[in-house]
């Protein structure tokens, strides 16, 4: 018998929007609260959904300790801009845009923090020929 296992957790980013070349006062006009300078946060909500078999031994489909463990692993602390997490080449390589681009690009405090201070490929391929 197949059974749905939810587990829901919460967690906070920050960003600014603002442009160097402008004044704080233009900025704060053109971009509100998100250009505050001390960063402008939302809190998020996750909720992740496992789908699978009872067993027949532990009467679970999955451990929700080792889940929850997985989700602040994988997510939460990912996404902590105060924690420095390392990441694979490959994860780099494709977030830094030589792969290609999502529709609206990557979420840009995520590709920030993979990056590490590299500029991304902010163009399409093919964009800047004649």
């Amino acid at each position: 018998m197949k059974v749905k296992v939810s587990r829901k957790a919460h967690f906070n980013a920050a960003h600014r929007l603002f442009v160097q070349d402008w004044s704080d006062d233009k900025n704060m006009d053109v971009f509100g609260v998100c250009s505050n300078s001390n960063f402008h946060g939302h809190n998020y909500e996750l909720v992740v959904d496992i789908t699978g078999n009872v067993d027949p031994i532990t009467g679970m489909v999955i451990d929700l300790k080792e889940l929850k463990d997985i989700i602040k692993s994988e997510i939460e602390d990912v996404l902590d801009p105060k924690k420095d997490v390392g990441f694979p080449a490959s994860v780099i390589e494709f977030f830094s845009g030589r792969l290609g681009q999502p529709y609206k690009g990557f979420p840009k405090a995520l590709q920030k923090k993979i990056l590490k201070g590299k500029k991304p490929i902010n163009y399409r391929f093919g964009s800047k020929l004649p």
